[in-house]
């Protein structure tokens, strides 16, 4: 019998896993990543025609506040960054934005527009990075400054610039040269409306206006629970006590429950002194201070009120 002899082929298999790996790494690009970019050229009208940054979303309508573009000049040195409002949303597939004095946009808006000191990209060398919450996720570099995806300077002559266009898996160079320049993008950008805080309803104030004092009992006969004081309604409505203090001693005592109009409340919260040597006072107290007053003087008799007409 002929023995057959079995060998797992581990390492095409391995091969494969990579590869797999590298092609789902390459279907995710980043949800924000630039396609072009050109250093402007000279002509009659102006020394950087058409300076621009182009960018790409893959995605759906995209938040521009987390995102953030850097830029390095030709000495590689930080020269400016541009940022987004934080209502802004990237709604178009391409977003072009142009140096301030390149005459192609200068019917554009302020978010569509970059300057970085006085001027824009620097035709010899530079470096952009693109940020998503301080993390670099796209970059790019051209002339002498050299990165992951380097690219050739620019030439200021008209007749031989060329546009540094982002192929995105659709070519085999990472970026190509070509004539293009993108037409501004008026409308990629829109903006929220921002949440307008709604105002707190303003807290009730608490009234007692219209309550007097109209008795005082303080020289109980047997028990000092038969101390109390008496306030009457005089206004035309009915007054409730919730959050109304009655005020004896630098002692507050709150109340509660409802007076009706023309109607009397009586507390017995208080210990009164039966009889004092000198005027003592109660005060009746709300939100808006003192609402009402009364003192009884020395001078109480046993089991007699001391009664108070309009509250004095």
């Amino acid at each position: 019998m002929t023995k057959i002899k079995i060998i797992l082929a581990s390492i095409p298999l391995l091969t494969l896993a990579h590869a797999v790996s590298a092609f789902a790494a390459e279907a995710a690009p980043p949800a924000l990543a630039f396609s072009a970019v050109n250093a402007g050229y000279k002509d009659d009208l102006s020394s950087q025609n058409y300076d621009f940054i182009e960018l790409k979303k893959t995605g759906d309508d995209l938040l521009l506040a987390d995102y953030k573009i850097a830029y390095y000049n030709s000495s590689d040195n930080l020269s400016g960054e541009i940022s987004f409002d934080e209502n802004a949303v990237l709604v178009a597939d391409a977003l072009v934005l142009g140096f301030h004095g390149s005459p192609q946009f200068s019917k554009m808006t302020e978010e569509y527009l970059y300057k970085f000191g006085s001027s824009g990209l620097a035709s010899t060398g530079g470096r952009l990075q693109l940020l998503h919450t301080s993390e670099v996720v796209d970059e790019l570099c051209w002339g002498k400054i050299v990165c992951d995806h380097s690219l050739n300077k620019f030439v200021t002559k008209q007749e031989d610039n060329r546009t540094a266009v982002r192929c995105f898996g659709e070519c085999e160079d990472a970026f190509s040269y070509e004539d293009y320049y993108p037409d501004p993008t008026p409308e990629a950008i829109q903006f929220l409306e921002p949440e307008i805080e709604q105002p707190l309803e303003p807290e009730p104030i608490i009234s007692c206006e219209g309550l007097v004092f109209t008795e005082i009992y303080s020289y109980y006969v047997d028990d000092v629970s038969e101390q109390f004081v008496e306030l009457y309604n005089t206004s035309d409505h009915t007054i409730t006590l919730d959050g109304c203090y009655l005020r004896y001693k630098n002692k507050l005592y709150p109340m509660s429950g409802e007076v009706a109009s023309a109607s009397f409340y009586v507390s017995q919260d208080l210990v009164l002194t039966k009889n004092p040597n000198s005027p003592l006072t109660i005060e009746l107290i709300d939100d808006n201070g003192v609402v009402a007053s009364a003192d009884y003087p020395h001078g109480q008799k046993k089991g007699v009120s001391y009664a108070l007409f309009d509250g004095a």
